[in-house]
Formats: structure tokens, sequence, C-alpha cells
């Protein structure tokens, strides 16, 4: 019998990490018959290349048209692309994606479009359309981001091919699509709180299916105590310390969503909000900082107490070794949650009312600088409120999305 063709669609960080465990998996298990391809962007590419699966971007999506490869070049010419992507991949991405833009709104309006809001206007609907037939894909699986992936949903739906979405329970302005009934075939959720959230919007239960997120299989099985030991030397952290990781992000000019101003200088202010606080505190209590894939690292002073984590070091593992979490709103303190450690959101930035981590885990909530000092107390003498343990998460995420992919091609 033919092998079956599965596109899965995803830029970087816990994107491509959701949907990358399933081609791998796939990829390696060649019983199920099933062909994984990856259409990988961004940062997401050298991912899913390192990991041997079969891995495609924008430039291999058909031969450019003149047209594309001008507005491309254009817009590469302008330092529209960045340090993890070839200019080759970044001239293909920008040139097809405003050449769609142009085919929907004409030169005027998708100039206008383009300058005021950049990427985030893109939706290559009319690229995934063409795309699709031309790669003959049985299946598309994709997650929650609002451009390629929503178009390569989209592209699938009207033109009859079955599609999954794995939604985040930290995507609050997607769900007015993701929960629309019939978008996909399925949508697959990590908890009993995402799957409510599903049927607030109108997604029927009959398409909702609590899988968990393939992201974070590797992140539940469990670590021994000599493996956290060691991490814990080898980063300057002694038995009695208590640590704790601020998980980092970019902060845009602009909310892609709502508009609202941002302050692309609140990292750096954050950085030394945290830092003034835990001297201020005499008990023995140290900050990791971990930056996000995309975001330009802060060099900061060499501090007593102070330590860095790079993409080389496996989260998963440097998670089990830290005893809090901070953050604005990164799906660092989502993991940290599964793995019952406490949160900390700090309100400070335009993304943080997106994510209630209070709700989600019962995080505590730092709403002014002057906050700062109380919780790296509660850190120093394990006062945190503790999170809620989501008892909803399947034992293999990766083997549930797996048969729910097969049974589309029996």
């Amino acid at each position: 019998m033919k092998s079956k063709k599965v596109l899965f669609v995803a830029y970087g960080a816990a994107h491509i990490r959701s949907v990358l465990p399933i081609a791998k998996y796939l990829d390696e298990n060649k019983n199920w018959n099933i062909n994984p391809v990856v259409l990988a962007l961004t940062t997401g590419y050298r991912e899913s290349l390192a990991s041997g699966v079969e891995t495609i971007g924008y430039k291999d999506l058909g031969v450019m048209t003149i047209e594309e490869l001008d507005a491309g070049k254009r817009l590469v010419e302008k330092g529209n692309f960045g340090y993890s992507v070839s200019e080759e991949e970044s001239i293909a991405y920008l040139g097809k994606n405003y050449y769609d833009l142009v085919k929907q709104y004409g030169k005027v309006d998708a100039a206008s479009m383009y300058r005021q809001r950049g990427r985030s206007c893109f939706f290559p609907i009319n690229t995934a359309l063409i795309a699709l037939e031309e790669l003959m894909v049985d299946m598309v699986i994709s997650t929650n981001a609002p451009r390629s992936e929503k178009a390569f949903l989209d592209a699938a739906r009207r033109l009859g091919i079955p599609s999954i979405v794995i939604w985040s329970s930290l995507a609050k302005h997607e769900i007015e699509w993701v929960g629309k009934e019939s978008f996909t075939d399925y949508v697959c959720v990590d908890s009993k709180y995402s799957y409510n959230k599903m049927l607030e919007a109108g997604r029927p239960k009959e398409e909702i299916r609590i899988t968990g997120n393939p992201q974070f299989e590797q992140l539940l099985k469990p670590r021994r105590k000599n493996e956290i030991e060691k991490l814990r030397k080898r980063k300057g952290w002694g038995p009695n310390d208590r640590v704790l990781l601020f998980a980092q992000q970019n902060e845009p000019d602009e909310h892609p969503f709502t508009g609202k101003a941002g302050d692309p200088q609140l990292p750096r202010r954050l950085n030394k909000m945290l830092i003034d606080s835990m001297k201020r505190c005499a008990e023995s209590v140290k900050l990791c900082i971990r930056y996000h894939p995309n975001q330009e690292i802060i060099v900061e002073d060499e501090i007593e107490g102070l330590s860095f984590s790079d993409q080389h070091e496996d989260l998963s593992d440097l998670l089990y070794s830290v005893d809090g979490v901070f953050t604005c709103s990164s799906s660092v303190g989502y993991q940290a949650i599964l793995l019952g450690k406490p949160v900390v959101q700090g309100m400070f930035s335009m993304f943080s009312s997106d994510v209630d981590f209070k709700m989600i885990g019962n995080s505590m909530t730092i709403n002014a600088e002057n906050e700062l000092d109380h919780m790296w107390y509660c850190i120093a003498n394990d006062c945190l409120p503790k999170p809620l343990r989501n008892e909803s998460i399947t034992e293999s995420p990766v083997r549930s999305i797996v048969e729910l992919i097969a049974v589309n091609f029996q």
C-alpha cells in the first residue's frame, strides 16, 4: 500500500517542538506507513534539519515568480531577515508571503499593510493552496500560529485534506479561529482547561482530543536525583541554594493582535529589577536567566548569584533543577506548572494579560517592582504557591496523536 504523506508546518521554539516529535516518531517507525515532511520556518528549520526528518522551507515550494523574487530581494535588502535564517530562505519566505498579500489586496493596500504591521499581516493562503497540491499531501498538522501555520490549515480545509491543529493553553488570541467548528478535523489540547476553552469557543466535543502536547513528553519523564545534582553543581548552585529561573522573551514595539504599545527595553529593565532585588535578599538565593531562542542576548556584568542558561542546555533538565520560574508570558512557565514547580508571573509586559498563569496553575502575580523583594523571600523560604498538577495529560502525547492520524487513513 502506498504510504501517506503528512505535512507538518511550524516555525521555531515551542511550535516546532510541538510537531517535530510526531514527525520524528513516524520517520523512525516505518510500520505506520506514513511519510512525514516538515515545512520548518525561522529557527525551526535548523532544529528540524538536525532531527533527520525530511525538512523543507519556503525556498523549496516551487520556482519563484519574478514578482516574488523582486519582493523578497527588496525586503531582505532592508534588513528583514534573521541571523538564524539563510538569505535564500529569507528571500523566498518574504517574497512569497508579500506577493501573496499583493494578490489578495492589491499593491497599494499590501504596501500599506506591510508598512503598518510588518510580517504579522502575512497570510499566504494562495501559496499554501498551490504547495499542498504540488506536494500531494494527505494530511496537514500544525500549531496555533496565525501566519503560515493557519494558512496551510485553512488551505487543507478548502481542499478537503484532513488536518489537525495542536493548541496550547497559552494561545489566547488564536481561540477565535482554532475554536471554530470544522476549521480542522481535530484540535489536540493539553488539559481539561484547554478542552473547556475550545467548547466555549464553539468546537464540538467530537473534534477535541486531550492528547497532551508532544513538546512536553520528554519533560514529564522523571530525572534521577544524581542528574539534577550534577547540573546544579555545574551551575555553581549549592544544595541549600534556592534558584529562580527567569524565562526571558522579546518585547516588540506593538502587540501583533491588539496594537497595544510595547517597550523593547523591557527585557533589559527586567534583568536589572530582578538582579537588584536578589541582591537585597539576605537569604541564599540565585537567579538564572534563559533567553528566548529568537532573542538577542543581553550581556550583564559578572554578579554573585547570577548565571545563564543557553539554548544548548536542555530546558527540561534545567526545570527539574530549579526551585521556581519567573516569567511574563513564556510557555516555559506552563512547563514548570506541569512539573509542579512554582511560577511567578510578572505583569510588566504587554503580553502578560494574554496568559493567566494564576488560573492555569495557581501562580503568584507580581504587579509592581516593589513586590519583587517579597517574591525572593517566598523563594528562599519555600512558601511560593504550589501549582495544581495537570492530571489530564495522556502518557504519550506523541503516540496519542499518531493514533489519531492513523485513524484518518484507515
